[in-house]
């Protein structure tokens, strides 16, 4: 299967998934702030809050397609430049469905579970189920501390970190109390690691809810993703004709982070692998790390 191409991913956290965490950390319980949810977007339980002590989780994904711009380079080609996100943006700049299927031919249920975000669409005069949202399964994905080392040709080298004792008992760094800090070439961090999976079914899904919804024969390119969080909750919604069933549908939908890229469907029609660090990847400058920074006098 492709591969992501790292080299022009960009992200940016947004506020609601900085407050989400906080809430978490401090075991507050979790409010659910007006216009910030993909729910209202899409009119889907718009507006319906997870019960008291059930907070959300980061744990699904949503895609577009505007997430860059073209630019002319030197030599008059035309590359991909990515459109960033501010910190307090709500959705992607457009969104595309994963799956959009006739009314009279909806997914089934074994595949319904896969998704969330469905919503009644009309195109050329026939009526669609889209679903804008996919779960995400974590099975095997451990957080894990790491120890990263920038090497002098500006490659990283990452290991395990292991703690020994001596963290128990830390003792004040000897640093420099003039000049500025440079940096240091490691830092510890907590990692978690993972492989999201789109099959070749996935992708002929998008594919086809792509030329539906532009009446054009192209593919579409994945330039945006962003990662939700949300509660799964049991709701009632129409099917095919006048009648009515139950489905489970995500609430309190947020997306935490915003993710640029660029991914040619057409090119990975045989499936698509996107491998993300989701963990707290900030640097966390540690004992050894201040040892080894550099100073530069005053």
């Amino acid at each position: 299967m492709a591969s992501i191409q790292r080299d022009i991913i960009a992200s940016t956290r947004t506020a609601y998934g900085i407050y989400l965490q906080t809430a978490k950390k401090l075991g507050l319980p979790f409010e659910l702030v007006e216009n910030t949810t993909l729910n209202e977007k899409f009119n889907v339980q718009a507006g319906v809050a997870p019960p008291p002590g059930i907070l959300p989780n980061m744990r699904y994904l949503t895609i577009g397609n505007r997430g860059h711009k073209t630019v002319v380079a030197a030599d008059g080609s035309h590359e991909p430049e990515p459109v960033l996100h501010f910190g307090d943006d709500a959705a992607l700049y457009n969104h595309i469905p994963f799956v959009l299927r006739e009314t009279n031919n909806d997914l089934p249920a074994d595949q319904r579970r896969l998704y969330g975000l469905r919503v009644q669409e009309e195109h050329n005069g026939r009526n669609y189920y889209a679903y804008y949202l996919r779960r995400l399964e974590f099975d095997g994905v451990n957080v894990q501390l790491q120890r990263v080392t920038v090497n002098e040709d500006g490659t990283s080298t990452t290991v395990p970190f292991i703690p020994s004792s001596d963290v128990l008992n830390p003792t004040p760094p000897d640093i420099s109390n003039t000049g500025t800090v440079l940096g240091s070439r490691s830092s510890t961090t907590a990692s978690a690691v993972i492989t999201i999976r789109l099959t070749a079914e996935d992708v002929s899904e998008i594919i086809n809810a792509h030329q539906v919804r532009t009446g054009e024969q192209r593919t579409p390119v994945i330039s945006e993703m962003g990662l939700c969080s949300g509660v799964d909750r049991e709701v009632t919604g129409p099917s095919a004709g006048s009648s009515s069933f139950t489905y489970t549908e995500t609430i309190a939908c947020q997306v935490n982070v915003f993710i640029a890229t660029n991914h040619a469907v057409a090119y990975s029609q045989d499936g698509i692998d996107f491998t993300l660090d989701v963990g707290g990847v900030e640097p966390l400058l540690g004992g050894d790390d201040a040892a080894s920074a550099t100073f530069l006098g005053s």
